[in-house]
């Protein structure tokens, strides 16, 4: 029997289905082998992320079937980090990424999401205090990386799903660990949903319509969100002073639109609120820091910095290498300092500790160091910095910021150089 028709067409000829072999993608899959137009290239995708032991089995599996239906099938294994935190989250980037090297630009990636998942996550989001773009979650036609995302299947219950894999003898795969209740997203799929929909019978057929209505709500503010953002970015950061003059909730609206622009998931609302009003309240130089699992938001001098590979910082403070100069000297900090010319110095490398000064190159007075950091240096980025001493003790160089006297007629006597390259570069 059919299932009710597909909701849109795809948007392009070339179609790859996500397909873990569980319901869902097994449903899909079927159905678009059965609907295809002679113009269409029908192929399946599965990404074997290790994280079960039945992982090979259920490749396996999903080989097998794509083989007995005649569809071409590719897999991609993914290695997921430290498993024991955000496994989810990154499992799901791990997946995108995948997709992002195997599908060319303009092809369709077909995912299975249906209504009881729109309603799952629309309770899990507004329980995390998510805003409207957040709130709205999946829609049937999307856009990442070079490729379209399509959902045919949002208007069609796991019910009806699993009504017609019956009806077609479809074999599927059940993970275990799907009902396992611990996980938020299970609790509310067999305790909370079931008892709504008890008391509610069209429970998750109006979680889903509200879904849909914040998603026309996020349209319709999308156009002032990319205005005010494209006010506030200078490059690749945000002008600290253009976004004050916005209001809160735009200011929101914007620090998230900004932050998905690079591919990053967005914080708590809560996370959020918090940020803002210290920014709000931020005086220059301080060192404000919004952490997330893969990025920084700093902010300095009247702009916001989003770093997605931050320096961690050695916890000794009075770490001292000796250096002959002879070959590249590779700082446990992050970098490489070598020297560039026949006539290389002996020197130590330190870290800041506080209290340095410098002479200067042209100048007759020492500087504080501090100061010159506070003026030119990201908060981020000095405690990385190498501080160069000669064998007298005087400070020579701060990286590549600050040329002391000394060293500069060095250069000029013995035509060499001292270059640190940051990994920050």
């Amino acid at each position: 029997m059919p299932i009710h028709p597909l909701q849109s067409l795809p948007p392009s000829k070339n179609i790859w289905v996500g397909f873990s072999g569980g319901l869902d993608s097994t449903v899909l899959l079927h159905v678009l082998k059965n609907q295809a137009t002679n113009n269409q290239h029908l192929r399946a995708i599965h990404v074997h992320h290790g994280l079960q032991s039945q992982a090979d089995a259920w490749a396996n599996h999903c080989q097998s079937l794509c083989q007995q239906w005649q569809i071409p099938f590719s897999i991609v294994h993914v290695n997921i980090n430290n498993k024991d935190r955000n496994t989810e989250h990154k499992a799901r980037e791990a997946r995108f990424k995948a997709f992002r090297e195997i599908l060319a630009a303009g092809d369709t990636l077909a995912l299975a999401h249906h209504q009881d998942d729109v309603a799952e996550t629309l309770l899990l989001r507004l329980l995390r205090g998510s805003g409207t773009r957040a709130l709205a979650n999946m829609q049937m036609l999307g856009q990442r990386d070079q490729y379209h995302i399509w959902r045919p299947l949002l208007q069609t219950t796991r019910d009806e799903l699993e009504h017609y894999a019956e009806q077609n003898n479809l074999p599927w795969i059940d993970d275990g660990s799907n009902s396992d209740t611990r996980f938020d997203r299970n609790f509310i799929r067999h305790e909370i949903l079931p008892r709504l929909e008890q008391r509610f019978p069209n429970a998750k057929q109006g979680l889903a319509q509200s879904a849909e209505l914040l998603a026309i709500d996020a349209e319709i503010l999308k156009p002032q969100i990319e205005f005010h953002l494209l006010q506030c970015s200078i490059g690749k950061e945000l002008r600290l002073s253009e976004f004050a003059l916005l209001n809160r909730g735009m200011q929101a609206h914007v620090l998230r639109a900004w932050i998905l622009g690079t591919n990053k998931a967005t914080p708590t609302a809560r996370a959020i609120a918090v940020f803002l009003e210290q920014i709000a309240d931020h005086q220059n130089d301080d060192n404000i820091c919004m952490a997330y699992a893969d990025y920084r938001i700093n902010i300095w001098l009247d702009k916001l910095y989003l770093r997605t590979t931050p320096i961690d910082v050695l916890a000794q403070a009075n770490t001292e290498i000796y250096w002959d100069g002879l070959t590249p000297l590779n700082l446990p900090r992050g970098g490489t300092l070598a020297w560039q010319g026949d006539c290389a110095l002996k020197t130590t490398i330190k870290y800041r500790v506080g209290g340095e000064k410098i002479q200067l190159a042209g100048r007759e007075i020492h500087h504080a160091v501090k100061k010159l950091l506070s003026q030119s240096v990201p908060p981020w980025q000095r405690d990385s910095l190498p501080f160069v001493y000669n064998e007298q003790g005087q400070l020579l160089a701060v990286g590549k910021h600050f040329i002391s006297e000394t060293l500069q007629q060095h250069h000029l006597l013995n035509a060499t150089d001292l270059h640190w390259h940051s990994e920050q570069d």
